[in-house]
């Protein structure tokens, strides 16, 4: 076996030649922005990211959920909107349609309106249910089933309105200045047409849905059991 050859230092003309190669073979960072659905560049700071949208910051009071649109900035500084705009520009419409249904049924995050960029929402100040047992100490049993409570009522209602709402959870509860739950994000949610037959059920609304039919009481179960199994153990 030969000895190990002594490592001989590189100059620095070599190192520099190194580090040029290295970053020229390496891919230039794409610098984009965010697009309203009417074209026009978002301004406002992003303060929230989902599977489908941005929640933008649109005022003291206010947020707004937008599609995930973005545009490439060239070297001009004009913009080019990316290919996978064509569509993502419509994800939005179907939790557009859970919220007009949902309209003044109660625990529902305050929609102001719903227009082509986005669904505006008021902000809550007080952030998710989530966020608020994370970092504080958990709260007494009476504060905890008046959530769950809510939450069960507020599941009721979507059935109700034949609104199945699947991402049921604690980061999906914003806390109102009174402390009361207003639910967000419908973006896997379905809103079925209101002249089907209401006596079917439940379960059957599940099916039409693309799930297996089961009975109204079971679907109640899994929705919130859930969410109110984390607001338990979380002592």
């Amino acid at each position: 076996m030969c000895p190990p050859q002594p490592r001989i230092p590189l100059s620095q003309y070599q190192l520099f030649s190194l580090f040029v190669r290295h970053n020229m073979d390496e891919p230039q960072t794409r610098l984009s922005r965010l697009l309203f659905a009417d074209g026009n560049p978002v301004t406002s700071p992003m303060i929230g990211s989902g599977i489908d949208g941005f929640i933008i910051r649109t005022g003291p009071r206010t947020v707004m959920k937008i599609p995930k649109l973005r545009a490439e900035i060239l070297s001009d500084g004009s913009l080019k909107p990316e290919k996978e705009n064509e569509w993502l520009i419509g994800s939005l419409e179907a939790e557009k349609a859970v919220y007009q249904r949902l309209e003044g049924v109660q625990g529902l995050a305050n929609c102001l309106r719903v227009s082509s960029n986005g669904i505006e929402l008021d902000y809550y100040q007080n952030g998710s249910l989530e966020d608020y047992m994370r970092v504080n100490d958990p709260p007494v049993w009476e504060q905890r089933l008046h959530w769950i409570m809510q939450l069960v009522d507020f599941v009721a209602a979507c059935h109700e309105k034949r609104v199945l709402w699947f991402d049921i959870a604690l980061r999906n509860l914003l806390l109102a200045d009174d402390w009361t739950i207003r639910a967000i994000d419908f973006a896997n949610s379905t809103a079925l047409p209101l002249d089907r037959s209401r006596h079917y059920g439940l379960g059957r609304i599940h099916a039409e849905a693309g799930g297996t039919p089961c009975h109204e009481r079971h679907i109640l179960n899994l929705t919130v059991g859930k969410v109110s199994s984390q607001l338990c153990v979380r002592s």
